[in-house]
């Protein structure tokens, strides 16, 4: 605006010096100005708006995330449904409980309790565990959630919309036929003097069995004993555990190989901290496989008296009663052992 107004006045010069602005002039000025205005006031109301229709939208993800994510979570622990209805789902948890999720009037409600609000829909869709769509309550399998939420003063444009899924396994203690059958909890190549050692912590190992007919994927699993708790690495090739196969799960793989003959048919899993659990007490122990979700699929508390030394305990049939000692004998094959493979018993 400064130069414009030097500029009108360098025009006037010779005109009438001294003297002051004509109407025209100042009509001039005032018109340039307006113009201005209104060029960049819509640009500034336009780029407001965009931020705040962004800080709406971020409002919206954020209220939507808190229910759903608690939603899904819940639905994981389901073991039996109640309804299967596109607007509402009702289901029992691992605790037997029985919970509730609908939208009453835009608000997202758990057991009549209001969780966030402002949503615009809330629908379910069933699927069986061949993945088709059902309204059976007792096949459901997974569960397809989608949800659209608008902020809570409506400026959005449209509803910010979000899917997810959840898939149940409704046996609260575990679906996974897999079973803990083959424990060397004490190492025969060390004598009184060495016990307690690193050296013995690495030869220590756990066979697992999937008496089951479907491969069982084993990442993100824990081991653990009284006293502390490991993820499950795999040492070598693959998760997998195959339907009717094995998987050897030590401290450390090779230090076991140097001892021991491993099927070369066994999955090879290990952990990170040279130890399973705290060590295997010799004295007994309490052993406890957890899958990725945080559930325990098997467990096992034996004594130091199920087998002398230089015998691993073998359990006889892997769908009894895991911690009953008439379930477990001391291997057959002395010093040889079968890790990774049918047992002796």
């Amino acid at each position: 605006m400064k130069d414009l107004y030097s500029w009108i006045r360098r025009s006037r010069t010779g005109h009438k010096a001294g003297g002051g602005f004509t109407t025209l002039e100042i009509v001039l000025v005032v018109g340039l100005f307006a113009l201005i205005v209104t060029t960049v006031v819509p640009l500034f109301k336009n780029l407001v708006g965009t931020w705040e229709a962004q800080d709406q939208k971020l409002e919206a993800v954020q209220i939507s995330r808190v229910g759903l994510d608690k939603m899904i979570r819940e639905l994981k622990t389901a073991t039996a449904f109640t309804t299967a209805e596109s607007d509402k789902v009702e289901f029992k948890d691992w605790d037997d409980d029985d919970i509730e999720y609908e939208l009453v009037t835009g608000v997202l409600t758990r057991n009549g309790d209001a969780m966030a609000g402002s949503f615009d829909s809330l629908q379910f869709t069933y699927y069986d565990s061949d993945g088709n769509e059902t309204t059976d309550a007792l096949c459901v399998y997974s569960v397809k959630v989608t949800m659209a939420v608008s902020d809570a003063e409506y400026k959005l444009s449209e509803p910010v919309t979000f899917t997810s899924r959840a898939t149940m396994r409704k046996d609260p203690t575990g679906s996974f036929a897999l079973a803990i059958t083959e424990i060397n909890y004490n190492p025969p190549d060390f004598p009184k003097g060495k016990k307690k050692t690193v050296a013995e912590r690495k030869v220590e190992w756990i066979e697992v069995y999937n008496y089951g007919n479907t491969e069982i994927d084993m990442e993100d699993w824990t081991i653990e004993d009284l006293n502390d708790s490991d993820k499950i690495k795999k040492a070598v090739g693959t998760f997998i555990v195959p339907a009717g196969g094995y998987g050897l799960i030590a401290a450390k793989n090779h230090e076991v190989d140097s001892h021991y003959t491993v099927d070369p048919g066994a999955a090879r899993l290990e952990l990170n901290d040279q130890a399973i659990g705290d060590e295997l007490d010799d004295a007994g122990d309490t052993l406890t496989i957890k899958d990725a979700d945080g559930r325990t699929v098997d467990t096992v508390t034996y004594a130091g008296s199920w087998s002398t030394k230089g015998n691993t305990i073998e359990r006889i049939d892997p769908e009894s009663d895991p911690s009953e000692e008439t379930n477990w004998e001391a291997s057959d094959v002395h010093l040889t052992y079968t890790p990774g493979d049918e047992n002796t018993v």
